[in-house]
């Protein structure tokens, strides 16, 4: 479905804007197909005050922010993926400046190496974006390359762990990988649902991610030098109009904040799973969370504006910025990616 006329009598922001009714018709038409929820509103905006200590950083109008990155080179920076633009972003933590970079595909971010130059992975493997340049740094198998790559992070190793979903779209087809240094890839787990968002904890020890799709927040005993996940646990499971976890970020006491698609939220949880604290946001969609700041009590929000319709565009109008909210217990930082991988150049 389309819609057909001269695209230069409407602006990009107006024809983005449009973009939004004509995938609701699309779905009425087609009745969902693929069996996909492509939600394109949103749950009811919370009557609770929007948090004080909440910054905007940079009004990016990103339509998917995702996995954003601190790096503290020049006075610091925030490096996240645009993933239906497809670009990387840098921003410094100021929001004073911000730098993009056209990826032509739909890769993500993966992290940044020790110099602070973005590592992304897509079906042509893990690469070094370096200015507009794209250095390669080791390829990915057939059978891994084929898939739509959602989100990626890396360990407390600095090993590049990243999720896939099959392209079409069906659900328990893709999976989580790592990207090893001597070149190796290994599969930790196949066949899932919809592997959203992803970190550590202070030990390294436990991976934490969401399954957007059952609502969840999940834990598994995780090993750096392993070739699976073990010991799956529920964390927590969120009623449908608190929205659907995404993003995932630990802080030093072993917090762990989700960030929420559709919710206007963001829920902090404490390690046993209980909710510690709740912030409400100026957006529906919080995507990808990260922490930074010289005293790492700053948290990042990047956010998206992808299938918002008109009104809540207009509602919402921070929808695809930066933010940021300061916070008092200091969070983790993102490992770069491990200098290893530089051997495969």
């Amino acid at each position: 479905m389309g819609i057909v006329g001269p695209a230069s009598r409407l602006s990009p922001a107006r024809l983005h804007e449009l973009a939004a009714s004509l995938i609701e018709a699309t779905r009425k038409t087609t009745s969902n197909a693929g069996h996909l929820v492509q939600t394109i509103s949103t749950q009811q905006r919370p009557s609770i005050s929007i948090a004080e200590n909440l910054k905007v950083v940079a009004e990016l109008r990103t339509l998917l922010g995702r996995n954003p990155v601190w790096h503290g080179s020049d006075g610091g920076k925030v490096v996240l993926s645009d993933s239906f633009r497809p670009s990387i972003i840098a921003v410094s933590g100021t929001g004073a400046r911000a730098e993009e970079t056209d990826v032509q595909r739909m890769d993500v971010l993966a992290g940044v190496t020790p110099e602070g130059a973005a590592v992304i992975v897509g079906p042509e493997g893990l690469s070094i974006i370096d200015g507009d340049a794209r250095r390669p740094l080791m390829t990915l198998p057939p059978d891994i390359a084929q898939h739509r790559f959602d989100y990626a992070g890396t360990d407390r190793s600095g090993n590049v762990v990243f999720s896939t979903m099959e392209a079409r779209g069906r659900t328990k087809v893709g999976g989580l990988y790592r990207a090893n240094p001597n070149g190796s890839v290994t599969t930790l787990s196949a066949a899932f649902e919809m592997w959203s968002g992803m970190d550590w904890s202070v030990d390294g020890k436990y991976i934490y991610c969401a399954d957007t799709g059952r609502q969840q927040v999940l834990r598994f005993r995780y090993d750096p030098t392993a070739d699976r996940l073990e010991d799956r646990k529920v964390l927590a499971t969120f009623p449908v109009e608190t929205g659907r976890p995404d993003g995932v970020a630990v802080d030093e006491s072993g917090c762990i904040w989700v960030a929420f698609w559709d919710g206007w939220r963001l829920i902090r949880l404490r390690p046993d799973g209980v909710v510690d604290r709740e912030v409400i946001l100026p957006i529906p969609r919080a995507v990808g969370l990260c922490f930074g700041g010289l005293d790492r009590k700053t948290l990042f929000i990047s956010t998206a504006r992808v299938r918002l319709p008109p009104d809540v565009l207009e509602a919402a109008p921070l929808s695809g910025a930066l933010l940021a909210l300061e916070v008092e217990t200091p969070g983790l930082l993102r490992p770069p990616v491990d200098a290893g991988f530089s051997k495969f150049l």
